[in-house]
């Protein structure tokens, strides 16, 4: 079942666990009286069908892709992978059997659902943005002030393209403990943790997740999740730090600060939130293009 790890991490394990009802019902539904389907791992389950050819085990899957795709769910994308092997004689080993319908079923995941896993991650994301126009409004800043530090500290195309898609996704583990109920309501300062789970999930989010991880570390240590100090934080993660907090301090309700006043609190943090370099670079940058901030 692909989209189930993402459904736990972003709307809970009780949203995950209708997932799994809704699947087992499709294999009731599409399998025969005889056929034995059990719940073999996490997100897995397994079919044995006694006294079947492979060619009637593939209609069978056939039927289950089939009525898995109808299934219309307002939480995400959801699709099944699916694997088949044959045992056709006494001599063969049943492990040998199931290892290959495993095999199977990964060669199709790889085939067909890494695009569900990205489509997925942008659609919930897209989901907050729609909830609160100041969160797209907040990502679209901290992409172009990150962008303009990462200009001028000399980064190459590839290097401003892993910024860039940092900056816009560092807050998506917002959207899951959102969405996560607890008696003392969301704890915002886990949603870096979150987001890293999230970005994990696919390929093409999986190499910045780290960066969004430590987004919220600070040079002296005393950050979050895990305490990194100075150059131990990436350097990436760094940027958006210094991005976010500048908008943060520009346009937060509490703040809305004017420029020239938030550039300041922002220096009195260097060394200290923030890496001093970087702090002097966005400053100079912000005085000399005077770009629209």
């Amino acid at each position: 079942m692909n989209g189930l790890k993402l459904t736990n991490d972003v709307f809970g394990h009780a949203a995950g666990d209708e997932i799994l009802k809704e699947a087992a019902n499709i294999f009731r539904s599409a399998c025969r009286a005889d056929d034995i389907v059990a719940r073999w791992g996490g997100d897995e389950f397994i079919v044995i069908l006694p006294q079947t050819p492979n060619s009637a085990a593939m209609k069978i899957a056939d039927r289950i892709r089939s009525a898995y795709d109808k299934i219309v769910h307002k939480l995400l994308k959801y699709t099944i992978s699916l694997g088949c092997a044959t045992k056709v004689s006494e001599d063969e080993k049943i492990d040998w059997v199931l290892n290959r319908a495993d095999e199977l079923m990964y060669l199709d995941k790889t085939s067909n659902a890494k695009s569900t896993d990205y489509e997925n991650i942008k659609y919930i994301y897209e989901k907050l943005h729609l909830e609160n126009p100041r969160n797209k409004e907040h990502a679209d800043n901290v992409v172009r002030f990150s962008l303009k530090i990462g200009e001028a500290l000399g980064f190459s195309e590839a290097e401003l393209s892993l910024l860039r898609d940092a900056a816009y996704y560092h807050d998506i583990g917002k959207i899951a403990l959102k969405n996560i109920e607890s008696k003392n309501g969301p704890d915002y300062r886990k949603h870096p943790t979150v987001g890293f789970r999230i970005l994990s999930i696919s390929e093409k989010t999986m190499e910045i997740a780290k960066y969004v991880l430590n987004h919220h570390e600070r040079w002296d240590g005393t950050g979050y999740p895990k305490g990194l100090q100075g150059e131990a934080i990436p350097l990436l993660s760094r940027i958006v730090a210094v991005a976010e907090h500048y908008d943060n301090l520009r346009r937060n309700k509490e703040h809305m600060l004017p420029r020239d006043e938030a550039l300041e609190l922002l220096a009195e943090k260097a060394g200290t939130f923030f890496d001093p370099e970087i702090v002097e670079a966005f400053i100079e940058i912000m005085h000399k293009e005077e770009i629209d901030s």
